[in-house]
């Protein structure tokens, strides 16, 4: 849990006036009746219950207070009357990306560390107790994937499947503890290159538009027969799919 606000908070009346000797209640989130106090803590462990409403010192300033997900917030003077209402959330004032902790409750989208160095995203609110690396807690967390820019510097270097962005071109590492600079061998270029290598296997439908393939008849072959046509060794293209239509338009020069 983490402290609400800063640690010495001094607070006013609603005129300006310090407000000496007041108090501050911390309710029910979206209700109003004062006996519907929420519990909240001294210490961020939530070992020690403080009391509710909180007293305020002579100067308007208030102990330590840490709580534990959504509150509605009111500030009273020291005659009872009412300055202010405000609906807070302890858990929105706590860092991303921490460990996470069994005792904070996170709110949806909130992101946290697991225990196995992988980070979460929360997909529910008041999210408390669900260990992100526990199997059964999926309905609560997604891992995410951050990619880095890539750092020379990088203590230990990059770890097996790490994902990293240089030159404006993305990088996968094939190795532990990778500090060698991309392009590399250790590294797999995952960007998209305009040439294409090696064997290419494509299947189901495949539609191709504005490919244009031509072949050339550059001189006279012989046919063997007037009434059995066979393929021409000078007109054959590549790169055609089996079963796609095409469009075929050919020139005759006569000389």
């Amino acid at each position: 849990m983490k402290r609400f606000i800063n640690p010495v908070p001094q607070f006013l009346k609603s005129n300006g006036d310090l407000c000496s000797a007041g108090k501050l209640y911390f309710l029910q989130e979206g209700t109003d009746i004062l006996t519907s106090t929420k519990a909240i803590y001294l210490d961020a462990e939530g070992t020690t219950q403080s009391t509710n409403p909180v007293p305020l010192s002579n100067e308007g300033r208030m102990p330590n207070v840490f709580g534990d997900g959504k509150y509605r917030a009111k500030l009273y003077d020291s005659a009872n009357v009412l300055q202010w209402t405000r609906d807070i959330d302890f858990d929105a004032e706590s860092a991303q990306f921490e460990e996470w902790n069994s005792q904070v409750n996170y709110s949806e989208k909130a992101i946290t560390q697991g225990s196995d160095d992988d980070y979460y995203i929360s997909e529910v609110d008041n999210n408390k107790g669900n260990d992100p690396t526990v199997g059964a807690s999926a309905q609560y967390w997604s891992k995410i994937a951050l990619i880095e820019f890539f750092n020379a510097d990088k203590p230990g270097g990059y770890a097996d499947n790490a994902v990293v962005i240089d030159a404006g071109r993305l990088y996968a590492s094939n190795t532990a503890n990778n500090t060698n600079t991309p392009p590399h061998a250790t590294w797999d270029d995952l960007s998209f290159n305009n040439a294409v290598t090696g064997n290419f296997l494509a299947t189901g439908t495949i539609t191709a538009q504005n490919i244009t393939v031509s072949a050339l008849k550059t001189s006279s072959t012989a046919r063997a027969s007037t009434t059995t046509v066979s393929p021409d060794p000078d007109l054959i293209v590549t790169g055609l799919v089996n079963g796609g239509y095409y469009h075929v338009t050919s020139w005759i020069k006569m000389e």
